[in-house]
């Protein structure tokens, strides 16, 4: 009887601790929930900042970057309710659900990661086109023509010039 009556007080679970007081380590404590709570708190905050400042954005910038937003915030928007699924438990898991809204994420990222190539080629096709059209209007461009000729070049109709035009009569 003597070699059981350390295995018999243990217990196992309760070991080193003081009889009621819960184990804050295991999966389903306070500080898991807090956790789980804090994440998705953040997540949807940063979910309504990245849609409040596209809104907010010049319709040009709007078109430039909406497919990134998109990406992103399908991608937030996953992450948010991956976590309000984990906040019903108190805990994160890897049940079905999650696995499935994980693929979605990993989709949605790689969205992102395709739609940051592509503005990255965007840009450089872009500045081809600028180079070229300050050597087509380098020569004696017509007045306003060079506004005009960046504003269709970027499809951003309300870009400004920040200079002063030549004037002929002084």
């Amino acid at each position: 009887m003597a070699p059981l009556a350390p295995a018999r007080a243990g217990h196992g679970r309760d070991r080193g601790r003081a009889r009621g007081q819960r184990n804050v380590w295991n999966g389903r404590s306070d500080l898991s929930r807090v956790g789980v709570d804090g994440a998705l708190a953040w997540s949807l905050l940063v979910l309504v900042l990245l849609f409040v400042r596209f809104a907010r954005s010049s319709p040009a910038r709007r078109r430039a970057r909406g497919p990134l937003v998109a990406a992103g915030g399908l991608y937030l928007a996953l992450v948010a309710v991956d976590l309000m699924h984990s906040a019903q438990r108190g805990y994160l898991s890897n049940d079905s659900v999650d696995q499935q809204l994980w693929t979605g994420q990993a989709i949605a990222l790689v969205v992102l990661a395709g739609g940051v190539a592509v503005a990255w080629w965007r840009a450089r096709r872009r500045r081809f086109r600028v180079a070229r059209l300050v050597v087509e209007l380098g020569a004696t461009p017509p007045p306003n023509g060079l506004r005009d000729a960046l504003a269709a070049l970027l499809d951003d109709p309300t870009i400004e010039l920040a200079h002063t035009p030549w004037r002929t009569d002084a």
